[in-house]
């Protein structure tokens, strides 16, 4: 792994500014907080913020254009010569996709902890509409909220996974971090709304709460993804290595 894949500069500013965009929901909105219960006051965060609209960008920031300066600076080379090009390409891979999913568990697990720690158990009697036709009904009713806000968290550090190593196959591809972050974001915005009724629509797949009848559906979707894109990662960075 990389050792500057989660601690540095970029991690931080995506931090700050994905908690300031979803927790900035709770101080303008009117909120009965004595009376709501936590699975209520989530969806202030994740359906009333702008973060939605650009989620993807987020976990992409702090690390997945790394290549691109390791490439351009010819630093490569000298990794090169202490480890092989198999090695080099999954500590990449590795490092890039555990760096987008702790910035989402991070920001995530900040604002989940602040609905957590205010808001009531959440009970069958005062779950929020919201979620009545939703997966997380039956789990919540059973487990509470608390677990739901644990499932959300994997679901998040998926799409980390995910949309941080598309960040990298584009650095991979154009060897330009702008065009690379641009076109994260250009192709999130696309799925988003041509898939807007759809169970593979990446929004859906971040937040779990529409179209599903299991957990594991949104799981498996995104696992299969994260597959798709490693292997097109693997075969981008064995092409710019050797050729480099």
């Amino acid at each position: 792994m990389e050792k500057n894949c989660i601690i540095n500069k970029r991690m931080v500013l995506s931090l700050l500014i994905a908690i300031g965009i979803m927790g900035h929901t709770y101080i303008t909105s009117d909120i009965h907080w004595k009376e709501s219960d936590v699975l209520h006051l989530l969806t202030f965060p994740m359906a009333m913020s702008m973060f939605n609209p650009f989620a993807a960008i987020f976990p992409a920031f702090p690390h997945a254009m790394s290549f691109t300066e390791d490439y351009n600076t010819s630093f490569f080379r000298f990794v090169l010569i202490r480890c092989t090009r198999g090695k080099y390409i999954l500590r990449k891979i590795f490092s890039v996709g555990l760096s987008g999913g702790i910035m989402m568990i991070l920001s995530y697990g900040f604002i989940f902890l602040i609905a957590f720690l205010i808001g009531v158990p959440t009970t069958t009697e005062n779950i929020s509409e919201f979620y009545l036709n939703t997966l997380w009904y039956p789990i919540a009713a059973i487990w509470g909220g608390g677990l739901v806000l644990l499932l959300k968290l994997t679901l998040a550090f998926l799409f980390g996974l995910v949309w941080s190593n598309i960040c990298l196959f584009l650095s991979v591809l154009f060897l330009n971090r702008y065009v690379a972050f641009i076109g994260t974001f250009i192709i999130y915005q696309f799925l988003w709304q041509a898939l807007s009724a759809n169970i593979w629509n990446p929004v859906y797949l971040l937040r779990g709460d529409w179209g599903y009848t299991s957990y594991w559906q949104p799981v498996l979707i995104q696992t299969f993804i994260f597959f798709i894109v490693c292997v097109l990662n693997w075969i981008g960075l064995k092409g710019r290595l050797k050729h480099g």
